[in-house]
């Protein structure tokens, strides 16, 4: 009786155990899927932060960007305000002599060309022109110091011609050549100031280059050089400038020729004329690109079409 019972409590204990084992492989189970999904939520958690970290930072730096702006436009505006003073006080001496608000075309011709020289950098000056391509790159190496603000009086501007898209006023004896735009008038920088693409010097000194579209300061001359020494009788002498005059060739071209024939009837009065001529360099005795054919009269002025 005594072994039954004890078979029997042992019987017990093994299905205890059995239940409480399987319970315990139940509970690891569910404990581990726990673990699973905890795990999922710290790498959202995780990535969550990551982006917070990342906007932040980015929040930093485009804070920084914005600090950085506004102590550039803080800078820009005490630079306005300094222009506007100086401004005021050019107005002031100017009085009538300088337009506000145009009032008709001639208006607006001496409103662009007085702004122009009001401004005092080629950025700016570039805001009255019109671009023909790469021309602030031009303006930047024409003003490499920047520009002199002057004064210009409207009674001293006057215009030749105020008729078609392009207006012609004359400035103390210099021709200013206008385009007109939807924003009124633009000076054609190039036209007005001579801009070569190839300047005279290099054109002397560079070999490979042919002829040249020069807007030129021309004047007869009376010196022959070189291979056409002696020719006077058969040679039209022409001194060729460049704007500021700091550069020249000795150029030449046949008086029998109608394009020798025209040349002088528009330099005959010895006074330099503002016209533009193609020029190729000749090197028959002078390889220093001093000596010089004009082959062409491409403009009567420095205005091409």
């Amino acid at each position: 009786m005594r072994y039954i019972l004890l078979i029997t409590l042992a019987l017990a204990c093994f299905k205890l155990k059995a239940q409480s084992k399987k319970e315990l492989q139940l509970e690891v189970q569910s404990l581990n899927a726990k673990v699973e999904s905890l795990g999922v939520e710290l790498e959202e958690v995780t990535n969550k932060l990551e982006k917070s970290r990342a906007k932040y930072e980015n929040y930093l730096e485009e804070k920084e960007k914005a600090l950085n702006k506004q102590s550039e436009l803080i800078k820009e505006n005490e630079g306005l305000r300094k222009r506007i003073d100086s401004l005021s006080l050019v107005l002031k001496k100017s009085g009538s002599s300088f337009i506000i608000s145009p009032k008709n075309q001639e208006d607006s011709v001496i409103r662009t060309i007085q702004q122009y020289y009001l401004a005092n950098t080629a950025s700016k000056r570039f805001n009255f022109v019109t671009d023909k391509g790469k021309t602030l790159s031009k303006m930047e190496k024409w003003f490499p110091n920047g520009c002199k603000i002057r004064k210009i009086k409207k009674e001293d501007i006057s215009l030749k011609n105020n008729s078609g898209s392009v207006i012609i006023a004359n400035y103390i004896g210099h021709s200013f050549f206008l385009d007109k735009s939807n924003d009124g008038y633009k000076l054609d920088w190039e036209s007005t100031f001579g801009h070569n693409d190839i300047t005279i010097a290099q054109m002397k000194s560079n070999f490979s280059i042919g002829g040249v579209n020069l807007r030129a300061k021309c004047v007869l001359s009376e010196y022959y050089f070189s291979n056409y020494r002696g020719k006077e009788s058969e040679y039209y002498a022409i001194d060729v400038y460049n704007f500021s005059r700091d550069q020249d060739v000795s150029a030449y071209v046949s008086k029998k020729s109608s394009l020798g024939k025209q040349l002088y009837q528009l330099l005959s009065d010895g006074k330099y004329h503002n016209i533009t001529v193609k020029v190729k360099i000749d090197r028959t005795k002078n390889k220093n690109g001093d000596i010089a054919n004009i082959t062409h009269l491409i403009s009567e002025s420095w205005k091409i079409d």
